[in-house]
């Protein structure tokens, strides 16, 4: 065969295998008070609890494309690609009823309806077997006496980082510690993993977001002129303060790390205060993130499929899928949705196999 003409026919075939694609967008969906994911929502909140009778937290949405054909398919959990396989993802709410006879606490009678409350991320291998899990799962989001709250904010085929808090009462909703928290598990990724930003930056730049951070909230130190030797409410100096931690998340830049500082409410109660998105530094190749080029400076989240033919935006909940070549208007939906926290591609046959998870 001419060269030639086999180059040609293979730019053909790219260019149209390049339109078929697929992107799982994972988001977290729920909008209650408990997804806030703070210990305030559970003790400050005049909101009353709801039972659910299927729980699922979590949704994946996926943008189809072959040629000009766009589907906008949706799965009430999490579906994660890895090296294995899939995954399919959700939380699991494990509640405890309160029994005052076995409690010793002095709570009045009536006062809390659960002894504890346990929410972690849960994983399947299958999707028959996720489905019937949250069949089953009906929880109540009823005041315990201590909780245990962690959710994923960020996940990828490598690693996902969860948020939350962990709370304990001692005898009233206004005598009670709690601790915001965030933690990091491994996928695919088998390097050491922190959720610590101290082990990635070094102590001058752990510093300065600190200070970034507390110059940035109004009325947490009495201080005028914050430096690294300034004291922490609560706490020691900011030199000394490595609770310094990070989340991950999409916004109209790409992926960004996003350094959370855990400081003192008062002697009890500690929450997670967020700085600056980290720009440019190392961590990003440490974690092994696809950043994503910002494409439009009025979307919110914007994305570009790996064969550069489609632009996915989500502004205001709306998502919108065009064309980069005639920038035309492929399709427009509107999302339900708190945060995203996963996006994955695949292309040709990948694509295919990966739609078929949506039947």
């Amino acid at each position: 065969m001419n060269s030639k003409l086999f180059i040609l026919l293979l730019c053909l075939s790219n260019i149209f295998w390049g339109q078929n694609f697929i992107q799982l967008i994972g988001v977290e969906s729920d909008d209650s008070e408990f997804s806030k994911g703070s210990y305030a929502v559970m003790y400050d909140s005049e909101f009353e609890k709801r039972e659910n009778k299927e729980y699922s937290p979590f949704q994946t949405i996926g943008v189809y494309r072959n040629e000009d054909n766009v589907e906008i398919m949706t799965l009430d959990y999490l579906l994660t690609p890895t090296k294995k396989g899939f995954i399919y993802g959700t939380l699991e709410i494990i509640e405890t009823k309160y029994d005052s006879i076995e409690n010793e606490l002095d709570i009045p009678e009536g006062t809390y309806d659960l002894s504890s409350s346990i929410s972690r991320p849960k994983f399947f291998k299958t999707k028959e077997s996720i489905i019937k899990f949250i069949k089953q799962q009906k929880p109540t989001f009823k005041d315990a006496i201590e909780i245990d709250f962690e959710k994923i904010s960020f996940i990828n085929p490598n690693f996902y980082l969860t948020t939350g808090f962990e709370s304990t009462v001692h005898g009233g909703a206004s005598w009670f510690n709690a601790r915001e928290k965030v933690n990091i598990y491994p996928l695919d990724l088998k390097e050491n993993l922190s959720n610590k930003i101290t082990n990635y930056v070094d102590k001058q730049t752990k510093n300065e977001i600190i200070i970034n951070t507390i110059n940035d909230m109004k009325n947490y130190t009495f201080d005028e002129d914050i430096d690294s030797n300034s004291v922490l409410p609560w706490a020691g100096s900011i030199s000394n303060h490595d609770n310094v931690y990070y989340d991950i998340a999409f916004n109209m830049s790409g992926v960004k790390i996003i350094p959370l500082t855990l400081l003192q409410g008062n002697s009890s109660r500690s929450f997670l205060a967020k700085g600056k998105a980290l720009e440019g530094h190392k961590m990003y190749n440490d974690l092994k993130l696809k950043k994503y080029k910002e494409n439009t400076a009025s979307a919110l989240i914007s994305f570009i499929s790996p064969d550069k033919t489609t632009k996915i935006e989500i502004v205001n909940n709306q998502l919108t899928i065009t064309d980069i070549k005639s920038n035309s208007l492929l399709k427009k939906v509107t999302l339900n949705y708190n945060k995203i926290i996963m996006s994955e591609f695949a292309l040709d046959s990948y694509a295919q196999k990966w739609k078929t998870e949506f039947k």
